[in-house]
């Protein structure tokens, strides 16, 4: 009888351990509030400063092509994705939420698209109930969530990618500050998400736009694009008075009749004048809200040199590095703001390039620079979803998922295998299929997530993230 019983315990035992295995085991953390004070975060309680370091969190939120949808769409040149309207569940794993405490990170920008939290969408309050959850676990794994609206009504980035950048300015989608319903649906969706999630510590704030491009003068000058940024947080924080508003520099923006700008001509960029047309300067501007508009912080990107960490240029220049990155913090000084950059990065060209210690080197420069003027940050970007679809060359993830691989592969005998001859074109052809057989092949068990040889870049973020600053 004592051994059966001993046996049970033994049993038992072991069982709770296997249990406790398969558990998150990241504790509570109660983070607290953070707020804006001067050029600087600093902890609402103690007053102590703040440097933020950690990660972007894309959740693909720029929306899935979906058949034959989205193929109408591109035939009538319109943006052909369709943005979630559930919040994604699949995309930050037990495994994820591990990573990101293992790498340090005490921050995530956390993208979203505004079809997840429009008015008309019956799923709005779950996604709002599923966000504070997952809020939560980004706390137990030690970080802030920052809130940030990638996909907004309107205009936006990836619509611009895709269909927008070629038309001349009178016929692109209008923004949400060239439109009053269109900014009222921005404003609506910010008040929506500010009122449910303002009890939460643990939320730094919200990013009320990604890369948003200044319209020509004649749809609105930068004057009454600072009087909306400066309505906006009005109307925060009527329901919200306790989280930071990060207002972004406009990326760029539409010149004026008369001024000049370069455009691509027979494979070649020429400086044009405009004549009407409202063609695209990169210029970046810092808009300056009121003195009286506090607690907010000011956004800027870094991808510098371009055609460094775009297209994969060799090298680049670390004194140019440095004086870009220095004329961002001498805009936000001139405000009295402090500055994030909420993306940084190098895209996958440099790896594929068999580069990756010159890619390593941009890293290691940028938190070098980061050190040493106190900046916060996040890195573009944690994690990419990708299929056979999808170019390798243009991602920035530190991770690669395979997406519903088991629609388009099989794993048998430790060997990857398409089912889905036109996935298997697909990949072939963008050089996806390469990185498949290369890093998805399983040596034990099959993982759908990977690193892609990202691991010394990983590493650099794991010392960066651990320095004390």
């Amino acid at each position: 009888m004592k051994m059966a019983l001993s046996i049970l315990t033994v049993f038992l035992c072991i069982s709770l351990i296997i249990a406790e295995k398969n558990t998150k085991k990241i504790t509570k953390n109660n983070l607290p509030l953070i707020s804006s004070k001067g050029e600087t975060f600093v902890n609402n309680t103690t007053r102590a400063k703040i440097l933020l370091k950690g990660v972007c969190v894309n959740n693909n939120c720029w929306g899935v092509y979906r058949w034959p949808e989205s193929h109408e769409l591109e035939k009538n040149n319109e943006y052909s994705l369709f943005p979630p309207k559930i919040l994604p569940s699949d995309f930050l794993l037990d495994q994820d939420y591990e990573t990101i405490k293992e790498l340090g990170a005490n921050v995530v920008r956390y993208e979203i698209a505004y079809e997840t939290f429009s008015p008309d969408n019956p799923h709005r309050n779950k996604n709002l109930s599923d966000l504070k959850k997952i809020i939560t676990n980004l706390e137990s794994a030690g970080a802030y969530t920052l809130l940030c609206l990638t996909v907004h009504p309107g205009w936006h980035v990836p619509m611009d990618n895709q269909t927008e950048r070629v038309k001349p300015g009178n016929k692109r989608v209008p923004s949400v500050f060239e439109n009053r319903k269109i900014y009222m649906q921005w404003q609506q969706m910010w008040t929506f998400i500010a009122r449910g999630v303002k009890d939460m510590d643990s939320c730094l704030g919200f990013e009320l736009l990604n890369e948003p491009r200044l319209p020509a003068r004649s749809d609105c000058p930068l004057e009454k694009a600072i009087s909306l940024y400066t309505e906006i947080c009005s109307e925060i924080r009527k329901v919200n008075s306790r989280h930071i508003i990060f207002i972004p520099e406009f990326n760029s923006r539409e010149v004026n009749p008369g001024e000049k700008y370069w455009k691509m001509q027979n494979g070649k960029y020429v400086e044009v004048v405009d004549h009407g047309e409202q063609g695209i300067s990169w210029e970046q501007i810092t808009p300056s809200l009121p003195k009286s508009v506090k607690n907010i912080a000011l956004v800027s990107h870094v991808y510098e040199p371009f055609g460094f960490t775009h297209e994969g240029d060799k090298d680049f220049d670390r004194k140019k590095l440095k004086s870009y990155i220095k004329s961002k913090i001498e805009r936000a000084h001139k405000e009295s703001r402090p500055l994030f950059i909420s993306e940084y990065g190098v895209n996958y060209r440099q790896n594929l390039q068999k580069r990756v210690d010159n890619r390593v080197a941009w890293y290691r420069e940028v938190h070098r620079l980061f050190s040493l003027y106190g900046i916060s940050s996040s890195v573009f970007t944690y994690k990419h979803l990708i299929t056979p679809w999808v170019s390798p060359y243009d991602l920035f993830g530190l991770k690669f998922q395979l997406h519903n691989y088991d629609s388009y592969l099989s794993v048998k005998n430790g060997k990857l295998k398409f089912t889905d001859p036109e996935a298997e074109k697909a990949a072939l052809s963008n050089g996806m299929a390469s990185i498949f057989h290369t890093y998805f092949t399983p040596e034990k068990e099959f993982d759908p997530i990977s690193t892609a040889g990202n691991e010394k870049i990983l590493n650099e973020l794991k010392r960066y993230f651990g320095e004390t600053n």
